[in-house]
């Protein structure tokens, strides 16, 4: 797709530092480039660093001593016309040349679109486009591997060659229909069903990774429930090691999910701090108490909170049964202070032998060294056996895996009747190979592109 327009924006984050890229791509980049900068080269060579100033046109005044490189078209990230400008970094220097950028006849880019163009002109695919903004937000080591696999090709062969299996079944069906349709279940129908059971299986594998993609991607989802006024707030606060959620002796003062992340054991791991679970007296309680049940149905750890001074009550076991399901903790917080019950009573209590973490948060004293460490020893456990081979991370691609899964698994269904309708068949087949390109990119609409392209930032 040729863009007519030129577009422009900061590329490296908002802020002072050492310095600051500026990109633009279109049709436009080199004459606005070599409006503003001085001195020209008699030939500018593409992929050549040029020292130099960027100058107001207008007067000429010099605004920033710089280094600029053009990149030809078909060369580019985006295959288009670009041009990078290297100045110091800053608010005002970056700003200000932005600012002229503007002023020459680019257009500000949205988020995103330097890399939309970059899939539109066939220079990455959507897995490929998905996988930047996975590598700029990378959190750990893993997720940072995962992604450059993916900007590779990686997943994207994995599943074009999926695709490609399935089209060549699927031409041999069409075979099948013309030929054989009347003869029921012939040789290269039985041999079809081997391979889409292979398919199947191959397709299981990739879904059931996407679990631990996701973890990697996105984090730890690690949520606080309990009554009111067990300490959750607190615990949250001292986990991040500052403030961040409100305290008061008063129950029921965290009324909505407070969240927030912190890197442990190599990973990023988002606590959320949720509402007292209780018997709600107001709509504002009923709601929140409605928004803790979402976050422990999203979560991948729940740890419930209970008070080591107050003996445990029926709404306690209520609690601890609605997250039993669950991969979860126990804690006993306010270790510091007498204990209401001792440990005996309170497995007796749950009625299970749950290895209880200790935990101790006040003003003057915090010990939570033994629930972190308990939250290592799972990322560990989680991470341990990562292959490094392809997974997928993305909500998108999951629905859309599950999507193929469905056709296979009827199409097999179909295959095994004793007179099977390959007309239908050949439609499941369809059906599957399409959301496969679906996922890769090759086949599109503007809605999907505007919603992955809407999460990355501008520059990008």
């Amino acid at each position: 797709m040729v863009h007519s327009d030129t577009i422009a924006a900061v590329s490296t984050p908002v802020g002072e530092g050492g310095i600051s890229i500026l990109r633009l791509s279109g049709p436009q980049s080199r004459v606005i480039l070599e409006t503003l900068f001085s001195p020209l080269p008699d030939v500018f060579t593409p992929f050549h660093l040029y020292l130099g100033m960027i100058n107001e046109p207008e007067t000429g005044d010099p605004l920033d001593q710089v280094l600029v490189v053009r990149m030809e078209v078909g060369r580019s990230y985006t295959r288009e016309e670009m041009a990078e400008i290297h100045c110091h970094g800053g608010y005002l220097v970056a700003g200000k040349i932005l600012q002229l950028l503007l002023h020459q006849g680019a257009r500000l880019a949205e988020p995103g679109e330097f890399t939309r163009r970059a899939f539109l002109s066939g220079r990455l695919d959507l897995v490929q486009a998905e996988s930047v903004a996975d590598l700029v937000t990378a959190g750990n080591e893993q997720a940072m591997q995962v992604a450059i696999r993916q900007l590779a090709g990686g997943l994207s062969g994995q599943l074009i060659t999926l695709e490609q299996r399935l089209s060549r079944q699927l031409a041999a069906l069409e075979v099948e229909l013309d030929l054989l349709e009347e003869e029921g279940l012939s040789l290269t129908t039985r041999l079809m069903v081997d391979e889409l059971d292979v398919l199947r299986e191959e397709v299981k594998q990739l879904l059931s990774s996407y679990d631990e993609g996701r973890t990697l991607v996105d984090g730890l989802r690690v949520v606080l429930v309990g009554r009111p006024n067990v300490g959750k707030s607190s615990l949250l606060n001292a986990l991040l090691g500052r403030e961040r959620a409100i305290v008061t002796e008063i129950p029921g003062t965290t009324r909505d999910v407070v969240s927030e992340s912190l890197a442990l054991g190599g990973m990023r791991v988002e606590i959320a701090d949720t509402a007292g679970i209780c018997q709600p007296a107001d709509e504002v309680e009923r709601l929140g108490v409605a928004r803790t049940d979402e976050w422990m149905k999203m979560a991948d750890i729940v740890i419930m909170v209970i008070d080591n001074t107050r003996i445990p009550t029926v709404e306690d076991i209520l609690i601890y049964q609605r997250l039993i399901a669950q991969r979860h903790l126990v804690v006993v917080n306010k270790n510091d202070l007498p204990a209401a019950a001792g440990e005996k009573q309170l497995k007796e209590f749950f009625d299970g032998d749950i290895p209880f973490i200790y935990t101790t948060v006040r003003k003057d004293q915090v010990d939570v060294g033994e629930l972190k460490m308990k939250l290592r020893e799972i990322i560990e456990e989680d991470f341990k056996n990562f292959s490094g081979e392809q997974v997928i991370c993305h909500l998108r691609h999951k629905i859309l895996l599950e999507k193929v899964l469905g056709y296979l698994q009827h199409s097999l269904k179909l295959l095994s009747a004793s007179r099977p309708l390959l007309d239908m068949v050949a439609e499941e087949l369809q059906q599957a190979r399409l959301a496969l390109r679906e996922i890769t990119g090759q086949q599109w609409d503007g809605d999907l592109l505007d919603t992955i392209f809407a999460n990355f930032c501008v520059g990008k």
